[in-house]
């Protein structure tokens, strides 16, 4: 017995269902199988996260208080698949990224392959002379692959550390079955053999040609051969336990003359091989190997590597070019990668393929001999990630869920995939506004204006679209974005208004009885103040307030510019911030004015008037000046500013100064503060950074956890009530749940509380028919106000059809469009005939007036001098004042029309 390879008591037994399985019929994407109504949703409901935390965090103290575990690799690869990545990570720092968590060394550079061993948990490496077997970052025993030139020392090193394993003689490929645990080995003596868990020969097939690469069927076992002239499957034979020693037998041979078959690749899906010999790809059915399809050329250079995505059907390959090809299921090439510049050497689908199904992210990591690793989203497009290693990527691999290994010439290296973000909505634009909108009665919705200057509302819960808000070619950038959620109204501020900031007032968000004091300015003669206002700062520190119907009211309110502006809708208060470093509080206060052109109007045409009132002021002196950040906390009459990387918390409930809270030389960043967003239920404020940081703080401004990005942060909000964070960036919004990067030991507090869930909020289907200027256009029209449109309005529109009748329609249009071409073709004629008949008119009139003896050499005579033929040419043309009928047919014939003539003796046209 080796102490490598387990007891042999358990190998006897029946073959176990591997581990990733097993977890896979409890857990899909850390959620319970019995909710798959769920699964498609990033944002899960609030039972269900305390329900996969609880199991987590049992989990994770179980472990814990096991003081008998003797192997630390094994506990950490367990957890990781139902385990939130927070609980991995115990310090502040979740980093991006591949994160390394153990490195195996060769003394020598020579290191040929690597197998992971599900079961056991153990790495098997070759090198050009040994092989060996590696667990928990450790080596514990290495062969000999080349034989001993003394028969006598073979036989006496049989079972010492260095002993020959002649099972491995001549080794070129090998592949590991987990179902039946064992091993499938190619030699370059042309034998096909069957190893065990000690590396025991087990039997051996004579191939008649040399075997090029392997692959296998998971459920049956059955061995699929890429080799020089062909493609062989050899059927895998294990009878019951204890009863014969397994075989092969062969069961298809697919013959391909003067083919090298380098890679191939077995498609469960639709029981295919794929083949690919040089730039070629051949699929064949496994049943009865007929040749289903080809792919002729589809890369420069020799294909290396292959892989099959089953939920949207992409084929996938790499080449010696170092380029990646995804296809559809219809040939088409989706999309062509070329950030490899040498040999792709290996794919790996973040979702296996008995765990790829509907909702999965489409991602794919890829090794190469650039000394790279990528991450690539193939339903984008985008390259997510780019790891850079010191040696060239011979070969990756799969551990388990969030585990993979990769190995180069010398070292085998685990990573940790750490995918906290993800991606909640693709825009191929810049989000560079971020706002949680919510309304009593009303779903709450995600506010966002991209760089394209369009506005986008999308679902908090599933981050579709709901809406879109397109832009007028006058704006360049969208700075501020209000939305009345009451009346659907959109307000924007282009970048050419001379505002700094903006805030909406929203009355409708208060409920009366909270408050006498804020119920006495509400009701204003016998009326409850339900309306909404636009406030914006200006640079020269007034306070601009808008109503519905566009009137404007000012407020001198800072000696300075103003750059901030929240409102607390909790207290009816408006807050302001300037760069004179000073915080006023504000009370809306309102009274009716009649209009001066209505005096004899009733009262109900009396205009709603707001007139701030300021009743606090906060000194910020200690507060970073550099950055518009901003954040109130209506529930605590608190506030956060940017302070040296972080944040300061005050108070305005009062007048007070806002002390410098002590310098942490840990929590400095080389970046400022750019956008500030509090978590209300836990009272946690998140801090976006221009260092691609997020910081998440305490009440006591503690640094809590800091999350990582590779890229620059444009945006930031807090998606829902429990923390879920948004994070724009450069195309894309990007999540971070809140189980991700919450600590655990907040994460027990948090779980106890019951929070109410966003209601789900279904987009509106596109009407082709809609004309959305319609309204708009027409009001603008009718004031001769155009000028902001794109074009112009088309009156004749395409007509609608009737369900009924649509043949009918689509054969009348075509009809039409045959005879409007037709015209068209006739015009063109008529003016080509009316231009001959004016040049010869012109003619006629010149040599009448020359006389007649040159009039028969008028053809090869020169055409007179400009001046000359100005002369001659008179207003009118030979058709002025006639009248032409124009008949329009089918054909030429039918097209009748009248010439002028010209009578010489009167000298008239006629």
């Amino acid at each position: 017995m080796r102490p490598y390879s387990g007891n042999k008591k358990t190998e006897t037994k029946s073959s176990p269902e591997p581990p990733s399985k097993v977890l896979r019929t409890r857990y899909v994407n850390g959620i319970d199988k019995t909710h798959d109504e769920f699964e498609d949703y990033l944002i899960q409901p609030w039972h269900i996260v305390q329900e996969t935390v609880s199991n987590a965090l049992g989990k994770k103290a179980s472990k814990k208080s096991d003081e008998e575990s003797d192997d630390k690799a094994q506990e950490i690869e367990t957890e990781s698949s139902t385990t939130p990545s927070s609980f991995l990570n115990t310090g502040v720092t979740l980093s991006h990224g591949f994160q390394l968590t153990k490195s195996m060394y060769h003394s020598l550079p020579t290191v040929r392959s690597v197998l992971y061993v599900p079961h056991s948990q153990q790495h098997v490496s070759l090198d050009s002379t040994h092989l060996h077997v590696w667990k928990g970052g450790n080596k514990i025993h290495r062969f000999s692959a080349v034989p001993p030139r003394d028969k006598i020392v073979q036989k006496s090193n049989r079972h010492s550390k260095d002993s020959y394993l002649p099972g491995l003689a001549g080794l070129s490929e090998w592949i590991y079955l987990e179902k039946y645990r064992m091993y499938v080995v190619a030699t370059k003596q042309l034998e096909l053999k069957l190893l065990d868990l000690h590396f025991d020969e087990i039997f051996s097939y004579s191939n008649p040609m040399p075997i090029l690469s392997l692959a296998h069927d998971p459920s049956s076992g059955d061995i699929i051969c890429g080799e020089v002239g062909g493609i062989r499957a050899f059927r895998l034979n294990v009878g019951p336990l204890h009863q014969g020693s397994p075989s092969v037998t062969e069961r298809l041979h697919i013959p391909l003359p003067e083919e090298w078959c380098t890679c191939v690749y077995y498609d469960r899906m639709w029981n295919r091989i794929f083949g690919a010999c040089g730039t070629n790809l051949y699929v064949f059915d496994f049943v009865n190997g007929e040749r289903l399809d080809n792919y002729y050329d589809i890369h420069e250079l020799t294909i290396t590597c292959i892989a099959f995505y089953e939920p949207m059907e992409y084929l996938i390959t790499g080449a010696k070019d170092g380029t990646i090809k995804i296809r559809n299921a219809r040939k088409y090439l989706l999309f062509d990668f070329h950030e490899h510049f040498n040999a792709v050497t290996g794919f790996l689908l973040m979702e296996t393929v008995c765990e790829a199904n509907r909702g999965t992210l489409p991602l794919l990591i890829s090794s190469s001999l650039d000394c790279t690793i990528r991450m690539w989203n193939f339903e984008t497009g985008q390259s997510l990630y780019r790891l850079d290693v010191s040696e060239p990527c011979l070969g990756i691999g799969m551990i388990k869920k969030h585990y993979f290994h990769h190995f180069c010439p010398s070292s085998i290296q685990i990573w940790n995939v750490n995918r906290y973000q993800h991606t909640f909505a693709f825009f191929r634009s810049k989000p560079q506004i971020l706002r949680r909108m919510t309304e009593e009665n009303k779903p709450s919705r995600i506010l966002t204006s991209t760089a394209d200057s369009s506005i986008k509302l999308i679902s908090p819960v599933t981050g579709a679209t709901l809406s879109t808000g397109f832009p007028s070619h006058t704006e360049a950038t969208v700075r501020y974005v209000a939305y009345n959620m009451k009346r659907e109204m959109l307000s924007r501020n282009p970048n050419h208004e001379p505002f700094m900031c903006c805030t909406e007032a929203n009355y409708y968000r208060y409920k009366p009885g909270r408050d006498k004091a804020i119920d006495s300015r509400l009701v204003q003669d016998g009326r409850l103040i339900r309306d909404f206002y636009l406030f914006f700062g200006t640079a020269s520190g007034q306070i601009v307030g808008i109503d519905v119907h566009g009137k404007e009211r000012k407020e001198y309110a800072h000696s300075a510019a103003i750059d901030k502006l929240r409102y607390d809708s909790d207290h009816v208060l408006l807050l302001s911030g300037g760069k004179d470093k000073i915080i006023k509080v504000w009370e809306p206060r309102f009274s009716f004015e009649r209009p001066q052109l209505s005096a004899t109007r009733g009262k109900q045409d009396l205009l709603l008037v707001t007139h701030l009132h300021c009743v606090a002021t906060v000194n910020i002196q200690a507060a970073d000046f550099n950055t518009c950040a901003f954040s109130i906390f209506p529930s605590r009459k608190q506030f956060a500013v940017p302070f040296n990387g972080g944040i300061i918390i005050g108070e305005y409930d009062r007048d007070n100064t806002l002390e410098q809270r002590p310098f942490n030389a840990e929590e400095q960043s080389v970046g400022k503060v750019l956008f500030i967003d509090v978590i209300e239920e836990f009272g946690y404020y998140a801090a976006a950074n221009s260092d691609n940081t997020v910081k998440i703080w305490d009440q006591k401004m503690r640094l809590v956890r800091e999350i990582q990005f590779n890229e620059p942060i444009a945006s930031m909000c807090i998606a829902n009530k429990r923390g879920d964070l948004l994070v724009g960036l450069s195309d894309q919004i990007s999540l971070v749940r809140i189980q991700d990067y919450i600590p655990p030991n907040v994460l027990q507090t948090m779980i106890t509380k019951e929070l109410t869930d966003d209601i789900q909020e279904a987009p509106l289907a596109f009407d082709s028919q809609l004309e959305f200027w319609n309204l708009q256009y027409e009001k603008e029209s009718s004031k001769g106000i155009v000028e902001d449109w794109h074009m112009t309005k088309n009156v004749q529109q395409m007509p609608k059809f009737d369900e009924q009748d649509s043949l009918e329609a689509l054969l009348e249009i075509s009809r039409q469009r045959r005879a409007e071409a037709q015209k068209k073709m006739n015009k063109r004629k008529f003016l080509e005939d009316e231009l001959q008949a004016y040049l010869r008119s012109l003619n006629e009139k010149l040599a009448y007036l020359k006389g007649e003896e040159e009039q028969n050499n008028l053809g090869s005579q020169e055409w007179p001098s400009q001046p000359a033929l100005v002369e001659l040419m008179e207003p009118s043309t030979p058709t002025h004042e006639k009248v032409f009928e124009i008949t329009v047919g089918a054909s030429r014939d039918r097209i009748a029309f009248w010439r002028a003539k010209h009578d010489k003796s009167t000298k008239k046209w006629i």
